[in-house]
């Protein structure tokens, strides 16, 4: 028999960070198929996978539009410096502008 979850994942507990700017506060957050489908401040379920995260913040993943990993997205493609700050997009090519214009290359 096969067990059945409501969810795949639940965080349990987290100071969450919304993105919108207002205060963070202690809440679970469910997860099903990749998607948020739950952030209350307690969900009762059942999951796959169940996070306690007492201690811990929940943010949105962070774009950090300002970066000079050119070489570094060569050497390292996973950036794992960048995601251990969570960090989830990265704008790159911001040096290689900046070495164009030193060297009266173009602009």
């Amino acid at each position: 028999m096969t067990e059945s979850f409501q969810f795949d994942t639940l965080i349990k507990n987290a100071l969450v960070f919304d993105g919108t700017g207002r205060p963070p506060g202690k809440q679970d957050v469910a997860i099903k198929n990749g998607v948020v489908v739950q952030r209350e401040r307690a969900i009762e379920g059942s999951a796959r996978q169940s996070i306690e995260a007492k201690g811990l913040w929940l943010t949105p993943g962070l774009l950090d539009i300002h970066t000079h990993f050119d070489l570094e997205v060569e050497l390292a493609p996973g950036l794992p410096e960048a995601v251990r700050h969570g960090t989830t997009t990265v704008v790159v090519s911001n040096c290689l502008r900046i070495c164009r214009w030193q060297s009266g290359l173009g602009t």
